[in-house]
């Protein structure tokens, strides 16, 4: 076979260049397949978790969690702990006085800090009224608080907190039961701007029946949206389901969670599994219509659809007794994945109260060395190995995408004259 001349390959380069990340791409397809799996955690506190986040207070990345716990990894821990890979399990000042049902990572102005909403009126023995600001050094209140008195699993203090930019600028939305004003309280949804709390209309479109249990900004191909857990009660029953807000009007997605005495949505999270963004949603089911779906379930955009055995027990009724309450993605040291915190006793890894669901991580590809003979420099020597290759395979496929062609030559003339 006639080799190509240096001034043919030459002319070829310019529409070249704009492929040249190609061989990157096939790559990254070629990457040995990889499914999602439930893997073994790194153990759990002695009851139940109600509250998870990453975060990282100064000293790396940490996972911390509330419940009702008093003691994770043999240490005493006061309702609040946290993992990380250096020290395990350890307790978080002297924890807090009731348990904590929502946290976000939210920077007020001071750079990033843990955010606490729940139930409780203490929080490392200062004052706070149920939301409270951790920086990694000190507790300290959100203006004065709500009243976290009345402690109740749908409302009577801060159940989900979330950060969102409405287009005046991210800030922390609380939804919870604050004061009225009357002496009564109000299931209402307030936003902290790092100084103080002001409450945002009542969504529009929704029934007075109908509650939010949780909030989630997910993309699902149209843009950043929030989505929201809804809660609708009905003559001796209470419905769950999912929304999305379009800025005029909640539209519901399809399904109906179902498979529990009292069916609810407590948490949503958006996690990465490998194959794209996907919102996740936990709470106390067995089904969505028809799919099998075990306190977890995962909604793609266009269907939901099950994590395996997901967490807990479905009984011979169809039905479960166990409830996950809490997501967060972290980062244990395999790639991200996504926490489940709540009450149960079982998942696929046979672990209880926390469990792990790790995503794909697709592995770096190997740089390219244009340096082909491998004699410490990009010379003639090298070019001239490609160009005999050229159109074929061998040593000189620079991107691994199976051929020698110009995206090849380009990332040799790009390197010409360096050191191998």
């Amino acid at each position: 076979m006639r080799n190509p001349t240096l001034a043919s390959l030459l002319i070829t380069l310019a529409p070249l260049t704009a492929v040249a990340t190609a061989g990157t791409e096939s790559e990254a397809n070629s990457t040995a397949a990889c499914s999602p799996e439930w893997v073994p955690t790194f153990g759990a506190p002695d009851e139940f978790v109600s509250a998870i986040a990453a975060f990282d207070d100064g000293a790396g990345p940490a996972l911390y969690v509330s419940g009702g716990f008093s003691s994770t990894g043999g240490a005493d821990a006061n309702r609040l702990a946290k993992w990380d890979s250096a020290n395990g399990w350890t307790p978080v000042g002297a924890g807090l006085n009731q348990l904590a049902r929502a946290f976000a990572v939210f920077n007020d102005g001071r750079g990033d800090a843990l955010f606490l909403g729940g139930a409780f009126q203490t929080a490392d023995g200062v004052t706070v009224n149920g939301v409270a600001r951790w920086d990694g050094e000190a507790m300290e209140p959100l203006d004065t608080g709500i009243d976290g008195n009345l402690v109740d699993l749908i409302g009577a203090h801060v159940r989900s907190m979330i950060v969102f930019d409405d287009g005046a600028g991210p800030a922390l939305y609380a939804r919870g039961s604050f004061p009225d004003g009357a002496g009564g309280f109000e299931l209402r949804i307030a936003r902290w701007d790092g100084a103080s709390w002001s409450f945002i209309p009542s969504p529009v479109g929704l029934s007075p029946d109908t509650s939010i249990s949780a909030l989630a900004v997910f993309d699902d191909g149209a843009g950043d949206a929030l989505y929201a857990a809804l809660l609708s009660f009905v003559p001796n029953d209470q419905i769950p389901s999912v929304a999305k807000w379009d800025g005029a009007e909640w539209t519901n997605l399809p399904g109906g969670f179902a498979g529990a005495r009292l069916p609810f949505i407590f948490d949503l999270e958006v996690f990465n599994d490998g194959t794209g963004d996907a919102l996740y949603a936990v709470g106390q089911f067995s089904r969505i219509d028809t799919l099998t779906a075990a306190n977890i379930a995962r909604w793609d955009g266009a269907e939901w659809s099950a994590l395996g055995a997901g967490v807990g027990v479905i009984n011979e009724f169809g039905s479960t007794d166990d409830s996950a309450f809490a997501l967060a993605v972290f980062d244990a040291g395999a790639g991200p994945a996504l926490v489940v915190g709540g009450r149960f006793h079982a998942s696929p890894a046979r672990d209880s109260n926390i469990a792990l669901f790790q995503g794909c991580v697709a592995a770096e590809p190997p740089a390219p060395n244009p340096d082909i003979n491998g004699d410490g420099a990009v010379n003639g020597t090298d070019l001239l190995i490609l160009l005999n290759q050229f159109g074929g395979a061998g040593a000189a496929d620079l991107n691994n995408d199976g051929v020698v062609n110009g995206t090849d030559l380009l990332i040799l003339l790009n390197a010409f004259g360096a050191g191998g």
